[in-house]
């Protein structure tokens, strides 16, 4: 159902106000927030949002043109990697009765969402490949498209779709069974407009499609008791929240289709797949080079966390790369597999200034540089031992990336950005380079 908005509005104030010392769900209720006027319904506020942009010859530019090679008139060369990820339970309609979870399934009738102590979500890319990569030897992808890690470890593609009738008592036992109804599961191939390409890697409200996944979530955040006395108003109606894989029938993504939600679920850097996917492209014993750029919210009175950086390293975590990670701090909370591709230690990292005296609650900007190699990743297909040589940049801030009401606070950001030093520590560090090596900026 789509709720009224008083009550939308009425629950996600009480849920603001549980949040507000946490930014990156106070994040996520502000996106819930400024989508109720779109019926929650995340593709239709950002199709709008994007054929606003000053200049394009048609509203439906980007609705119109595919997300591939031939649709880009400049930055041929880079591959571009964007992040999403799969809802591996959904709520979806379907002819009888209300909205319930559907479940994607494995090769043995599986959940996927069982995977490894729990895998609510799964990782996705849509990759559009550039010159450079169509013109070496390798085993990445020619076409753009959606694309999953290559796991030794997890299961991600789902082989059917089902939802659960009834749970039936096994005689004598006291578990209970599945009994499912099935459907060929939807394979995550072909292209996506430019438009559909911003919406499914956007959407990061998009845990309010899934019971199961949003439940966890708030639990992680805000603790049991917070999520008892709100989950009767949860997901109200914000199941639109999670962008469907199908055009929508009625306004709304029946089944058996699947849900995509935020890369920032799984890896908010976009950095674990791509790793694989150049090693794939060039072999493990290329030289890589990335350049990696992050915007951290910073709690009032509090410092940023890093915690996108800092999870692609050595943290001291006892979770091995690539097994799934509980109740972490990442992001919003949610259960993923570890995304640390680097041996690197984070709390060894050496941290410079580059803000100086422009620095406030909306501006902090620091950069730092290391040399290290890649460790062995089965979630995301990395292999160990390749050397990368990583330039990072990390801007913490007050503002989310979504906050309604501070257009010229962004602006600000925005001029200290153009004004700083980034430009030259960029230009410094590509000609320091010593010895062959493949850049990756993402």
């Amino acid at each position: 159902m789509v709720p009224d908005e008083a009550s939308s509005n009425a629950l996600l104030s009480a849920f603001g106000h549980a949040t507000a010392a946490k930014p990156t769900l106070a994040e996520m209720v502000g996106l819930a927030s400024a989508a109720t006027a779109y019926d929650f319904n995340w593709d239709a506020m950002i199709s709008d949002m994007i054929s606003r942009t000053p200049g394009l010859s048609s509203k439906t530019f980007y609705q119109d043109t595919v997300a591939d090679q031939k649709s880009r008139p400049v930055l041929k060369r880079p591959t571009l990697h964007f992040q999403t990820a799969q809802l591996n339970a959904a709520l979806l309609p379907y002819e009888f009765g209300p909205d319930k979870s559907a479940y994607l399934l494995g090769q043995d009738g599986t959940p996927l969402i069982q995977q490894g102590g729990g895998l609510p979500v799964s990782p996705v890319q849509y990759i559009v490949p550039g010159e450079a990569a169509s013109q070496t030897q390798a085993e990445a992808p020619s076409e753009a498209g959606l694309a999953m890690p290559n796991s030794s470890l997890y299961e991600y593609q789902a082989v059917e779709i089902g939802r659960v009738d009834s749970m039936l008592p096994l005689w004598g036992l006291p578990q209970k069974s599945w009994e499912w109804r099935k459907a060929n599961a939807p394979q995550i191939t072909g292209q996506m407009t430019v438009a559909h390409v911003a919406v499914v890697s956007s959407a990061g409200g998009g845990a309010f499609g899934s019971q199961e996944f949003v439940q966890e979530v708030i639990t992680t955040a805000i603790g049991e008791l917070a999520y008892e006395a709100i989950k009767d108003g949860l997901p109200y109606g914000m199941g639109g929240l999670a962008v469907c894989s199908h055009p929508l029938e009625n306004g709304q993504c029946t089944y058996p289709a699947i849900k995509f939600v935020d890369g920032a679920y799984v890896d908010n850097l976009a950095t674990a797949q791509t790793v694989a996917y150049m090693q794939q492209q060039f072999g493990t014993d290329q030289r890589l080079r990335m350049v990696l750029t992050d915007n951290e919210n910073m709690p009032k009175g509090g410092a940023a966390g890093m915690g996108d950086i800092s999870f692609l390293m050595d943290r001291g975590s006892s979770t091995m790369p690539g097994y799934i990670l509980q109740g972490s701090a990442y992001v919003y909370g949610g259960s993923m597999p570890s995304q640390q591709v680097f041996a690197a230690s984070f709390d060894g990292l050496q941290w410079a200034d580059i803000a100086g005296s422009e620095a406030n609650m909306y501006y902090s900007l620091k950069w730092a540089n290391v040399t290290t190699q890649t460790v062995a990743n089965p979630a995301y297909g990395v292999q160990a031992g390749t050397t990368v040589d990583l330039l990072i940049f990390a801007l913490a801030s007050e503002l989310s990336s979504f906050q309604a009401g501070f257009s010229l606070q962004y602006a600000e950001v925005a001029s200290k950005l153009a004004r700083s030093d980034t430009s030259s520590i960029v230009k410094q560090w590509l000609g320091s380079s010593s010895g062959s090596s493949t850049s990756g900026v993402r």
